[in-house]
């Protein structure tokens, strides 16, 4: 079983509201493009935006993105790392995102050696970032790296509670390792945090462990 959610990219979750230079029409016109989804449009902008200002690394990491949604992973790595390039070494939080986006590219290119060494970088430049050991346990766990999956995981649900996606991954890893007690209380933890999980645990875990952790919960 491989997590979809640890080949795609999403949304740019850069802090924009913090971004401001003499001239951003083009990069805040190519933000909205991304909110409408309109990714023609907003590669439109923000290239607009690059060739204005070469040295906007927002624009970069939003590019990056957009590419890497489409597939276009040797656009997307030129992008990250333009953005990597010109990211404020004090910008900790853009830059650990940078190198997680980059870490999605390469591992999408198979590289599994060097798209650990960023999923690392991006961990250790913003450690309190519970997204970020969520997407390196994503990465485990598809390794089959189920114990070190499950670290991160963990560690994701001491940095956020409240996370059901967490131990629903948690169960995930136990469940493999037949570890079934301890997939159980994952699972009905998740469901007990938010009954929307069930949904998701339908989709990926044992229907044994699910219908009983159904039962509990109802």
């Amino acid at each position: 079983m491989i997590l979809a959610s640890a080949l795609t990219f999403g949304i740019a979750n850069a802090k924009n509201d913090e971004y401001k230079h003499d001239n951003c029409y083009n990069y805040m016109r190519g933000l909205e493009a991304v909110q409408n989804e309109d990714n023609d449009e907003a590669i439109k902008y923000l290239k607009a935006e690059v060739e204005q200002h070469p040295n906007c690394d927002r624009a970069y990491q939003q590019l990056a993105v957009i590419y890497g949604n489409q597939g276009e992973n040797g656009d997307a790595l030129t992008c990250i790392d333009l953005a990597i390039k010109h990211c404020p070494k004090k910008d900790t939080y853009n830059q650990s995102y940078n190198h997680y986006v980059k870490a999605k590219i390469i591992e999408n290119l198979g590289d599994i050696e060097n798209a650990e060494a960023e999923y690392n970088k991006s961990i250790k430049l913003d450690p309190e970032n519970y997204d970020r050991y969520v997407s390196r346990g994503d990465f485990y766990y598809n390794r089959q790296l189920f114990e070190t999956a499950a670290a991160d995981y963990k560690k994701a649900t001491e940095l956020q509670p409240g996370l059901a996606i967490s131990f629903t991954r948690m169960g995930m890893c136990m469940e493999a390792l037949d570890r079934i007690q301890e997939a159980y209380d994952c699972y009905d933890y998740a469901l007990k945090l938010s009954p929307i999980v069930a949904g998701q645990l339908v989709a990926f875990c044992n229907r044994r462990i699910i219908v009983s952790a159904l039962v509990v919960f109802l």
